[in-house]
């Protein structure tokens, strides 16, 4: 799960974690997860959370607060940095799929 050390710090230190390697597989989706679980909080959207993950939350505030991009200042309609607005097509062509091929 794409962590920068910063963020994977920060996250460590919120689940009280103090001897960690990011780096570790296990470790790493336990972050990422985390992360993810709070944005999806903080936004209230799986777009806007999955923007946050990809281009950081600084950014996306900053969409949300401009309406060229947020109609409302919770979604965001137009997503400006092309590696985001494909990153996030991408994860929801994934759950797509997921939700057609896997019986739970």
């Amino acid at each position: 799960m794409q962590l920068t050390e910063v963020t994977a710090k920060e996250c460590a230190d919120r689940l009280g974690l103090t001897n960690y390697d990011y780096m570790d597989p296990e470790t790493n989706i336990k972050l990422g997860c985390y992360l993810l679980r709070m944005l999806i909080d903080r936004y209230e959207s799986t777009d806007t959370a999955l923007a946050a993950y990809n281009a950081g939350i600084g950014n996306v505030d900053g969409w949300l607060a401009d309406p060229n991009y947020s109609r409302d200042g919770k979604n965001l309609y137009e997503i400006p940095f092309t590696e985001t607005k494909y990153y996030v097509e991408k994860v929801n062509q994934y759950i797509k799929e997921y939700k057609e091929n896997v019986q739970l």
